[in-house]
């Protein structure tokens, strides 16, 4: 019998070290998301272009065209209360604001065995998302671009 849970999958974004410096993460270059009451709501990863493609001509030869590409994006959607929206907010800031072109993040999803799942290189948060204050709280989704996405066995 197949069991799923959202709780058993987490999240590291790892930051260069300058910029976890500056979001005062000592000990750590990492912000981890998800497991057991992390207020994640969902993580996805697509690549942007497609691996394969077919062409195929009139008289009924037909090629394959491989795309080496691996760019993509990941969103990450969370409830507006957890304490992750301001270390993000922050983080957009800093890249934005900032005359110093750090690196991109690294995005590592696994599960609770330590498989990893994805594995995202060089990413940026794409903007901040829209802010909205209404009668009871909500999800916010998280859009970053990356520039190689790797998905495990």
């Amino acid at each position: 019998m197949a069991r799923y849970s959202l709780a058993n999958y987490t999240l590291a974004i790892t930051l260069p070290s300058e910029l976890a410096t500056i979001l005062g993460l000592t000990g750590s270059e990492s912000l981890v998301v998800g497991g057991e009451g992390s207020y994640l709501d969902t993580f996805a990863v697509e690549l942007d272009n497609d691996m394969f493609s077919t062409k195929g001509d009139a008289t009924g030869s037909w090629v394959h065209d491989k795309n080496l590409s691996r760019v993509g994006k990941a969103e990450i959607s969370l409830n507006q209360l957890s304490d992750r929206v301001a270390k993000f907010k922050k983080i957009v800031n800093i890249y934005y604001q900032s005359g110093t072109d750090y690196d991109g993040v690294n995005l590592s999803l696994v599960d609770n065995q330590g498989n990893e799942v994805a594995n995202c290189v060089d990413c940026y948060f794409i903007r901040i998302p829209r802010q909205e204050f209404g009668q009871e709280s909500g999800n916010q989704t998280w859009s970053l671009t990356c520039g190689q996405i790797t998905f495990s066995d």
